[in-house]
């Protein structure tokens, strides 16, 4: 997936729009604040685009905290914003992958929770993730007919962020009714649009299906062609891939060999794929490759 953000503006253009709007917000009230709001808003898509384009993970990093502080601020003067709070969601979950999973396990879950929760103020009906993921089998059953695709994006960070948590917390007994609900409703995602956010919905998909035991519907096979999915709609530039490929099909089949050739040769490669807006990305997953190999006796 390509983003379809408007034309970037110039930097100054685009800071003082920001730091205007939100002082007329503070300055002058309700109304005026619901004004700056709709100011503003449009230019956090371009800030978005260029945190994707960064391959410097530090910078990226104080960029994300910058930008959810800002929509933080936004949505403190206009709550039922739903683009605001889906831009929040996929902020909160792409920083949970990537800055806080890999090191605070706990602060990546209140994260990912804080990322499914924007995600439900973004629907048209916000008691309808409880209802998926807590209801009684019949209630999930009709929720998941009633799904609409006016709500998918939401329904996307949903799935990802929750599913992202509950993987931080297996040793929760909920867990093993609530991830294949989650599942579900990615499911449904995918097959509204496979290619939406790079295919990551596939990713997702792909690494349920090689973790989970074979005698529990697992598939390492499906996760394979899953991940193929993934590679035509990137032309085969995003790095992410052969890092789950490794992560978890490898280490799922006892393939060291493998294991070790994929994530080798990302290393080896001495320039990201020319694609921008995977920069960040795939320099994610070229440091996870490194993590990866140091940690491979762990797996094997």
């Amino acid at each position: 997936m390509r983003f379809a953000f408007p034309p970037r503006p110039s930097s100054v253009r685009l800071m003082f729009l920001v730091v205007a709007s939100v002082s007329i917000g503070v300055l002058a009230g309700c109304s005026s604040s619901r004004m700056a709001v709709r100011l503003v808003s449009p230019a956090i898509d371009p800030m978005m685009e260029s945190i994707f384009a960064e391959e410097d993970l530090q910078i990226a990093e104080g960029a994300m905290e910058a930008d959810i502080k800002l929509l933080g601020g936004l949505l403190r003067m206009s709550p039922a914003h739903r683009e605001n709070q889906l831009r929040m969601a996929q902020l909160l979950a792409g920083y949970s992958l990537m800055f806080a999973e890999p090191d605070d396990k706990k602060r990546a879950i209140r994260l990912y929770q804080r990322s499914a929760d924007a995600a439900s103020l973004s629907m048209r009906d916000r008691d309808l993730p409880e209802l998926l993921l807590n209801g009684t089998r019949d209630q999930f059953r009709q929720g998941i007919e009633e799904l609409r695709v006016v709500d998918r994006e939401s329904l996307f960070w949903w799935s990802f962020a929750t599913g992202g948590r509950l993987s931080l917390q297996l040793d929760d007994p909920a867990t093993i009714v609530q991830l294949p609900r989650v599942e579900a409703v990615m499911h449904w995602c995918v097959q509204q649009a496979p290619e939406y956010f790079f295919g990551s919905g596939l990713l997702f998909l792909g690494a349920v299906m090689a973790t989970r035991p074979v005698m529990l519907g697992g598939d390492p096979e499906l996760a394979n062609q899953y991940f193929d999915r993934v590679d035509s709609i990137n032309d085969g530039q995003l790095w992410l891939v052969d890092l789950y490929r490794a992560r978890y099909v490898c280490t799922a089949s006892w393939d060291e060999n493998q294991f070790v050739e994929l994530l080798e040769n990302l290393l080896q490669q001495e320039q990201l794929p020319p694609r921008e807006d995977l920069r960040l990305l795939n320099s994610f997953a070229r440091g996870q490759a490194v993590d990866l190999l140091e940690r491979r006796y762990e797996f094997f």
